[in-house]
């Protein structure tokens, strides 16, 4: 569902204000992972995968098994036994009280402006939105004691201590048990000025804005913070001939998946075109480059990494007596 309003005080203004929402369902692998990936199991967050194994109902958050661990052994550094220091410490164990996958909501909110100025010469398009998320998808560490359910016994805060058989160690897929909101602007211009040429720019700004401090959850945003896009060109450089050149960038940004986790490094690129027309034969011919200087960059963990691709081609326009 979406609802939109839109006001134009003059034909080159105009304004634009909507609210939608809709849902994302969860993927194959995020429902029915069953992965060992050596000493930690990849979980899908559907019932019927996790359930038999009561890693939801009876489970440690992975952070405060660590928070736990370092506090018993900084008391034994101290003098204390070690029955005595899981004693001390066990009030840090926090029990996971997160559940099956549901499906991911999102309320979003735009803003934005569009239009024509100089003499229709300029165009620009601005836009803004705040978006809000609930059960959003995304992954949790968890440590599941082999024997023993958690409230009712010490002896799972035995097993999270001594670890190894005594514990079994899980990322589940799951949705988030606060709020997730993001936000971003989306801006573009383009301006056409002496003998053809014209100038484009455009660039995307996002956020993820907030996500509560007691949430243990972790949020695959993948998105980088900022994406800028700028290019010259001119369709009549000289008699038949035109060009363009753009160059791209991306800042780093932090990247999380099934496959791998870890800092994206930001690239720069420029790609450039010639055209030449070949007004006898009805054709044109292209020359051009995508990463011009061979540059390499990846775009996400395990994924390819990209360089340069030069490519020629021609095109002709075959008309008939009626077009």
């Amino acid at each position: 569902p979406r609802v939109a309003i839109t006001f134009s005080p003059t034909s080159q203004d105009n304004f634009r204000i909507s609210f939608q929402n809709g849902y994302r369902f969860p993927t194959l692998f995020e429902g029915y992972a069953y992965v060992n990936n050596g000493g930690v199991k990849r979980l899908g967050g559907f019932e019927v995968i996790s359930k038999h194994l009561g890693v939801f109902e009876n489970s440690y958050i992975n952070a405060s098994v660590t928070s736990f661990k370092n506090s018993v052994n900084k008391l034994i550094n101290a003098g204390q036994t070690q029955d005595q220091a899981i004693q001390q410490s066990k009030n840090l164990l926090v029990k996971s009280n997160y559940s099956y996958l549901q499906p991911e909501h999102i309320n979003s909110f735009e803003i934005g402006y569009k239009g024509l100025w100089l003499n229709n010469k300029v165009f620009v398009d601005i836009d803004y939105y705040f978006s809000a998320y609930d059960h959003f998808i995304g992954q949790l560490d968890v440590t599941q004691p082999a024997r023993g359910q958690i409230g009712t016994t010490d002896s799972t805060a035995y097993a999270a201590y001594t670890g190894g058989k005594q514990i079994h160690k899980y990322k589940m897929w799951t949705n988030s048990t606060s709020l997730v909101t993001n936000q971003g602007i989306e801006a573009g211009i383009s301006y056409e000025f002496y003998k053809k040429f014209n100038i484009r720019a455009n660039a995307s700004y996002a956020k993820l804005v907030s996500i509560s401090a007691v949430d243990a959850f972790t949020p695959a945003f993948n998105t980088p913070p900022l994406i800028v896009n700028l290019s010259v060109g001119n369709s009549e450089l000289a008699k038949n001939l035109g060009f363009t050149a753009t160059m791209h960038y991306q800042a780093p940004f932090f990247w999380s998946s099934p496959l791998a986790a870890g800092n994206v490094p930001g690239y720069k690129s420029i790609d450039a075109q010639l055209t030449y027309h070949l007004p006898k034969l009805n054709s044109s011919l292209k020359f051009g480059a995508t990463d011009l200087a061979n540059k390499r960059y990846i775009q996400y963990l395990g994924g390819p990494t990209l360089g340069a691709f030069y490519y020629a081609s021609i095109l002709v326009d075959i008309h008939t007596k009626n077009h």
